[in-house]
């Protein structure tokens, strides 16, 4: 065999011999090549590379003519066994590695905690021999949910259960007031930035801000205590609600940008992107260039479960990775103007993207002791609210 059919691959086949003139006769006509040909009383055998039996199928369907494929060799047929061989390999490997890491617990997941932090909450658990990595059989529920209620006072609840690789903790605290429980999915509406209100419709639970108000982070917006009346117009009881509403603010956002005429500047290459694995606070970097010099990380950490109660130990993280060069750099006054408009540009386009509405712009550029500065306010209108605890 040579090295040319060697790389294609080669079949040996064959077919009976009272056909194989027809055979051949269509081979001539397509230049297929026909290789080792041995005449027997019945059968024809003989050689040809892979792509040329391929080109045959359709031959083969059209005029009924039976083969049989006596033997494969060349690179296709080693490198196709190989990859066979290691894809069972590593199925096998990845099965293995699953049962093992089935054994232990690799996610807490802790819901409902008003009084108590996850910290204690975790600290009380690790107390018990429960942690990320202990061993499943360890984790008793019941046993844990009894020695939890007794030390924990302000508990007057609590659910743990084992799924998969994750232990869930769901917590009713004790609050202050008799007879009242706060349920940990009915949460207030709270503010997530400093604005001014210009717009509220609660859906459900009570108001407490109105237009014009100045809000900050933290504040309630939509409460979820609703007051019960009775026909007489007196207060007779309280509920809690999942506070819902539509809360819109005006935020005045301080923009200032400074550049120097001479100065030090980055001079970014093409990114590069690379891959770790990180357990715990170890992480392996993959196939990461040498002699980068300097250069910006931005990474993205992919959580490795399959499905919302299997965690595994091990993360992923994708770094994007940006050479830069600093080198001396001396700008004209119309080129750090430029700049300066074009990052100002850059602010509203990304503000727009958000989905704000921008109501003002009073940035201005003034020149400086050895450049020029942007400042200025940017007011915009944006929705305001997260859930609260």
């Amino acid at each position: 065999m040579n090295v040319e059919l060697f790389i294609k691959g080669l079949y040996t086949i064959s077919i009976e011999t009272d056909r194989y003139l027809r055979f051949a006769n269509y081979c001539s006509r397509n230049n297929i090549l026909l290789y080792d040909v041995v005449y027997e009383e019945e059968y024809t055998h003989f050689s040809l590379s892979e792509s040329d039996f391929k080109r045959l199928s359709s031959f083969f369907e059209k005029t009924n003519i039976k083969y049989s494929i006596l033997a494969r060799k060349g690179l296709p047929n080693i490198l196709s066994k190989k990859v066979s061989k290691c894809a069972l390999l590593l199925l096998a490997m990845y099965i293995c590695y699953m049962l093992i890491m089935s054994r232990y617990i690799w996610n807490i997941r802790i819901n409902g905690n008003l009084i108590y932090s996850d910290e204690q909450i975790m600290e009380k658990l690790h107390e018990k021999n429960v942690y990320i990595g202990c061993g499943k059989k360890r984790v008793n529920c019941s046993k844990l949910e009894i020695e939890l209620k007794e030390e924990l006072i302000d508990i007057k609840w609590i659910s743990i259960s084992k799924k998969g690789t994750t232990v869930n903790v769901d917590i009713y605290d004790a609050v202050s007031t008799e007879n009242d429980v706060v349920s940990m999915n009915n949460n207030p509406l709270v503010s997530d930035i400093d604005c001014t209100i210009t717009n509220i419709i609660p859906i459900s639970g009570t108001s407490v801000v109105n237009i014009g108000d100045e809000v900050h982070i933290g504040d309630v917006l939509i409460s979820n205590e609703i007051t019960i009346y009775n026909d007489y117009g007196e207060a007779v009881d309280m509920a809690y609600v999942n506070a819902m509403g539509y809360v819109e603010g005006l935020v005045k956002e301080e923009y200032r940008d400074e550049i120097m005429l001479c100065r030090y500047k980055k001079e970014y290459k093409a990114p590069i992107t690379i891959y770790s694995i990180c357990c715990g606070e170890a992480e392996i970097e993959l196939f990461k260039p040498k002699g980068l010099g300097e250069y910006d990380t931005v990474s993205e950490l992919a959580e490795s479960d399959n499905g919302k109660d299997f965690y595994q130990p091990f993360k992923l993280r994708k770094k994007k990775i940006y050479p830069y060069e600093t080198v001396y750099v001396e700008e004209s006054e119309n080129e750090v103007k430029a700049e300066l408009n074009k990052r100002l540009s850059k602010k509203e386009l990304d503000l727009h993207k958000k989905g704000v509405e921008i109501v003002e712009n009073n940035v201005k550029i003034y020149h400086v002791e050895g450049g020029y500065v942007a400042k200025g306010y940017i007011s915009y209108k944006t929705s305001v609210g997260s859930k609260g605890d």
